[in-house]
């Protein structure tokens, strides 16, 4: 019972934590603006950049190639540079350097990052909750997983890569169409190669022998921030300002600090449980 009242802990954790951290080089990456049409769509794109560079379009754009119609107005790199340049986070965590794995997801900017003992490894886009359905804010950990899910709304939604966050929410990272906006039911959905790679790399819980409550939670997952639904999406501004996209550290200290606390007592108790197995 101990390990799993502590699943409530950061949400009522209000201390005032010290949390350094490094941010990216103020060198940010340009962006030019592309309207497909019936001479130059998806095929034109992936045919100049490739299947890696017709990804990362889909990643900026938080959009799948399937929404990518004639008319679409897309954000395109001016620039190849390394795919975590473009990410709208800060590359170091300093303050989570004891925490082998966490994961950040911003619901202003529509995007997660994978970090390691504090250094960025990872990131993507989300579609999150409608403003109906909005995917509540607060700390998660990684639960349980599977390659293909049904959903309990509709059985013909078939979430794939499916990795859970909050059973009694139904609040989830999944696969699955991604128009480039808030378009869920609370859940958090990924880009096919983003989820898989997500599934594969995340841990989840232990659950004790009787199959009770858990032993030790899985990876951290901090959802921050609000979306507004009334104004243009911040990135599709970013030809103009590469910053408006961008998770500042202000906006990601002041979001951390409230679960670190939370998120180290854990992280110690998972490893004193998983040694002494």
């Amino acid at each position: 019972m101990y390990l799993w009242a502590l699943l409530n802990l950061g949400a009522c954790y209000t201390g005032s934590l010290q949390v350094g951290m490094a941010s990216t080089s103020s060198d940010q990456p340009g962006y030019s603006v592309v309207t497909l049409s019936s001479s130059y769509g998806v095929r034109s794109l992936k045919e100049e950049r490739g299947e890696d560079g017709l990804w990362l379009v889909e990643r900026i754009n938080r959009r799948d190639r399937n929404h990518m119609k004639d008319g679409t107005r897309l954000l395109v790199p001016t620039d190849w540079e390394d795919e975590l340049d473009y990410a709208p986070f800060p590359l170091q965590i300093a303050v989570l350097e004891s925490v082998p794995k966490l994961i950040v997801v911003s619901l202003r900017v529509q995007a997660f990052a994978a970090y390691e003992a504090g250094q960025l490894v990872y990131w993507g886009a989300v579609n999150s909750g409608t403003q109906k359905q909005a995917t509540p804010a607060t700390l998660y950990h990684t639960n349980f997983r599977s390659r293909r899910k049904v959903s309990t709304i509709n059985r013909s939604w078939i979430m794939r890569w499916y990795f859970n966050l909050h059973s009694s929410m139904g609040v989830a990272f999944h696969q699955y169409a991604m128009p480039g906006f808030p378009a869920s039911y609370g859940c958090l959905r990924l880009l096919a190669r983003d989820a898989r790679w997500l599934y594969n790399w995340a841990d989840e819980w232990v659950r004790s022998p009787d199959g009770g409550q858990p032993e030790v939670f899985g990876t951290p997952v901090v959802v921050f921030g609000d979306y507004d639904y009334d104004a243009p999406p911040p990135w599709e501004g970013m030809d103009q300002d590469p910053a408006v996209g961008r998770v500042g550290d202000g906006e990601l200290l002041r979001s951390l600090e409230h679960y670190e606390w939370a998120i180290h007592t854990r992280e110690e108790i998972r490893r004193e449980r998983l040694s002494a197995r």
